[in-house]
């Protein structure tokens, strides 16, 4: 895919997580009946948890809370803050919280081309000092995420969850992979009722709200990439 003279690799993506000793990491490949693009768009809206996924990563907290997203030359970050909130069930158990007890929570996004995500995500206690850096009183989990058309509707979906907190015990790395894997699964059955849609060519237009800000950034940088690609201007031409 794409000319092999371009490539670069200083452009490989880091997911210095997956062997790094100080970490634990676990992934598996899924399978997506929709356009990858549909997928880059769904990991940059963290929104949708307290929808698709409120029996395991959402609170309604989440999709109350305005994001954040800047966009670079060669990347997309959204970041939101969740502070004094519940933490979903999911998050309870593996941090280690009590029932009550509120945290902060973090979403930093991270978009780099043509379809890599690293999401930074995690919780600690409430007014602990995450905001300001200080995690100690919580804990981290790096998802990874390599996504890999296959077709113009079909996408080959590589993913690991990492974690840095309680290493020495297996169960939390299989808890945390189990309930990734439970979500992501809503996700693709919802992407593939979404390319149905699209492709009936009945939908309405499209309306765009402030949490598609992430996606529609990392899709307008992506398109251009690929228009610039497909069509080189003509001094690069004259080069070749």
């Amino acid at each position: 895919m794409g000319d092999p003279a371009l490539a670069n690799p200083d452009d490989i993506e880091d997911f210095h997580w997956m062997d790094h000793p100080d970490w634990r990491a676990k992934g598996e490949l899924l399978y997506l009946k929709g356009d990858y693009k549909l997928l880059v768009e769904n990991l940059l809206d963290l929104s949708h948890l307290s929808y698709i996924h409120a029996t395991t990563l959402g609170t309604d907290a989440v999709a109350e809370t305005p994001m954040k997203f800047e966009r670079g030359d060669r990347h997309v970050t959204v970041t939101r803050w969740v502070m004094d909130s519940v933490p979903p069930p999911f998050f309870t158990k593996a941090g280690g919280f009590d029932e009550e007890e509120h945290v902060d929570r973090w979403q930093h996004i991270t978009w780099t081309p043509p379809a890599f995500v690293r999401l930074d995500v995690g919780a600690a206690k409430a007014g602990s000092g995450a905001e300001k850096g200080d995690r100690s009183q919580g804990f981290t989990m790096r998802n990874l995420n390599a996504i890999t058309p296959e077709t113009e509707k079909t996408t080959h979906y590589f993913w690991a969850q990492a974690h840095d907190f309680r290493t020495d015990e297996p169960w939390i790395t299989d808890l945390l992979v189990e309930n990734v894997h439970e979500a992501f699964l809503e996700d693709l059955e919802i992407i593939a009722l979404q390319q149905e849609n699209i492709d009936s060519g009945s939908t309405l237009d499209r309306i765009d709200i402030n949490h598609d800000g992430g996606g529609l950034q990392a899709i307008r940088t992506l398109n251009s990439m690929i228009e610039e690609e497909n069509n080189p201007p003509a001094s690069a031409q004259a080069a070749e």
